[in-house]
């Protein structure tokens, strides 16, 4: 039986990533429930292991290593943190967190280290076959901006999942040299991996296989090299020096709008450095402040570069945001936990591998994509560590508690299937999205993807009593700012409109509409003074994308100047 529970984990691993922007997009609420079956199918595994294989009746020994207690702890407090919030916290948060936890004691448990490396591989050498397709035009890329996505949304999220496969590819290349065919294998996939990652354009990517690798051989340099160890470590940072320089200059405008997110987000944790703003905050509370920075540096080289934001393209800022330096403390000690683990051969490979991806973490947003953040849990629990404490359970009981969860986790996937039914059904007639709206609000007023929905919803209709009604739960952005602005401005309430629409064209200096929308009141309400200043503002603002709406309010705005001035 234990071999059923393997064939299960490696057929998620490699299904995983290749449906699931497939399947995401087949309900509103798919991402989600798949995230919630993934915590049954955790489950299930579970129970194959204590109903067949560990036949004990009344108790079973488990067996604790420091940094399962760390992990315990870590969810301890991220409870607190949601309770202290009222339980105002995204589902997808929360089942994300059970379905990595469900799964991490799974992979513990059950010691399925060289199952879920081979799994990766294959997954990872079906995924260039998908991103060669696309280059010669077989299949469509899932973005309208890229070709190649493989079968993920974009291609950073893609270069993240085959940075991982090819640091693993190598790492067992070279661990069986002693065997023809699976050096044969492995090397094959690595080629092919890497020419599907050159494909995939990403630089995060890159760096991410070249910290792997070094990792990987850090046992042998150090073995090598014990005379010169000072020397070496001195052009390995140079080298990675090097790297990261060059990747910087490859596409300077994205590294620079990466290093504004994250000046803001460490003013963020400044602000509330102990436990942080709270769970699911920064998409609450990030706009907000950058458009407190702009309001104090109008003339930053930043302005030009700034746009909405949903990351902060770092996962150690994003927890030190959210959960403070307490979240961030509990990271970095289970980093140097999993580090200072035994140096054996499977250790030396899921090391490389939680390297590569911590790399891909500080400059991206892997925590957002399931497929990617379910490997966390893999690489972790499968790195070895010396058990400090062992504790008697209940084996009856720890059944019990699955069951419940699973039973729990197949209820809340119907309700979110209802969910999406129901809203497939009312967004084809204003009223009914409206019923829809006031009679679901209460129960998914917490869910980033209905809070996004609803803000495209209101906007492109104009229902200007239900954007000032829900106005509280709206999450920040420059064009939410500007409905909310023209809601109010509808209702004669300008005071409330000009606050929103200068915050608007703070959060994003760059676009022209929040500014032109400012003017349109100014000229409204003959309050020449301040249409004039605005007026001056738009005709000299420094615009990202010019295009032709760009180019029809800016002459619009110096016919008016220029009948001012006769």
């Amino acid at each position: 039986m234990k071999k059923v529970g393997s064939n299960m984990l490696a057929g998620g691993i490699i299904l995983l990533p290749l449906l699931y922007n497939w399947v995401i997009r087949t309900r509103f609420y798919a991402e989600l429930e798949l995230i919630i079956y993934s915590a049954t199918f955790f489950c299930v595994i579970l129970l194959v292991y204590f109903f067949f294989i560990n036949k004990i009746a009344n108790k079973t020994k488990v067996n604790l290593c420091l940094s399962d207690i760390v992990i315990g702890l870590w969810y301890a407090y991220m409870f607190f943190l949601a309770w202290s919030k009222d339980w105002r916290v995204d589902a997808m948060f929360i089942w994300g967190g059970i379905s990595n936890l469900i799964c991490y004691m799974v992979v513990k448990k059950m010691k399925f280290q060289w199952i879920i490396i081979n799994s990766i591989i294959i997954s990872g050498t079906l995924q260039s076959i998908i991103v060669f397709l696309q280059k010669f035009g077989y299949i469509r890329s899932n973005h309208s901006f890229f070709d190649i996505t493989g079968s993920f949304g974009n291609p950073g999220s893609l270069g993240c999942f085959l940075a991982l496969a090819l640091v693993a590819s190598l790492c067992l290349f070279f661990f069986n040299k002693n065997s023809i065919l699976k050096c044969v294998f492995y090397l094959l996939s690595s080629v092919l991996i890497l020419f599907a990652l050159v494909l995939a354009d990403s630089r995060t990517s890159m760096l991410a296989v070249i910290v792997g690798l070094l990792i990987f051989f850090l046992h042998d340099i150090r073995k090598y090299c014990q005379k010169k160890s000072v020397l070496i470590v001195m052009l390995v940072i140079v080298f990675l020096g090097g790297v990261v320089i060059l990747l910087y200059n490859y596409r300077v405008d994205s590294a620079n709008a990466r290093l504004l997110i994250w000046k803001i987000s460490l003013q963020m944790i400044c602000d509330k450095p102990i436990c942080g703003h709270g769970l699911g905050s920064f998409n609450e509370e990030y706009m907000l402040y950058q458009a407190s920075f702009f309001e104090t540096r109008p003339d930053s080289h930043y302005s030009i570069i700034a746009d909405n934001v949903a990351y902060p393209y770092n996962e150690l800022i994003h927890i030190g945001v959210e959960q403070g330096i307490i979240g961030m403390l509990f990271i970095l000690l289970l980093i140097v936990l999993f580090f200072k683990s035994p140096a054996n051969s499977s250790n030396r490979i899921f090391k490389s591998l939680l390297a590569s991806f911590l790399i891909v973490s500080q400059f991206s947003y892997p925590a957002n994509v399931f497929p990617l953040i379910i490997l966390v849990p893999l690489i972790c629990a499968s790195i070895e560590s010396v058990h400090v404490i062992k504790i008697k359970c209940f084996s009856c009981l720890i059944q019990i508690i699955l069951l419940v969860l699973m039973n729990i986790s197949i209820l809340q996937g119907l309700k979110f299937k209802d969910y999406s039914d129901e809203l497939k059904l009312s967004v084809r007639e204003e009223n009914c999205m409206s019923n829809y709206l006031k009679m679901n609000f209460e129960g998914l007023k917490n869910e980033l993807i209905f809070l996004n929905k609803i803000n495209m919803w209101l906007s492109k209709n104009q229902h200007y009593d239900l954007i000032i009604e829900y106005e509280y739960v709206l999450l920040p952005s420059c064009e939410t700012y500007c409905e909310i602005g023209n809601a109010y401005a509808s209702k004669s309430d300008f005071d409330k409109a000009e606050y929103y629409y200068k915050i608007a064209s703070n959060m994003v200096p760059s676009r022209i509409i929040p500014s032109y929308l400012l003017w349109k009141m100014y000229l409204k309400q003959r309050d020449n003074e301040k249409a004039n200043f605005i007026a001056q503002k738009i005709v000299n603002q420094n615009i990202k994308i010019c295009n032709t709406l760009v180019l029809r309010i800016k002459e619009e705005v110096r016919e008016y100047l220029t009948s001012r001035m006769y």
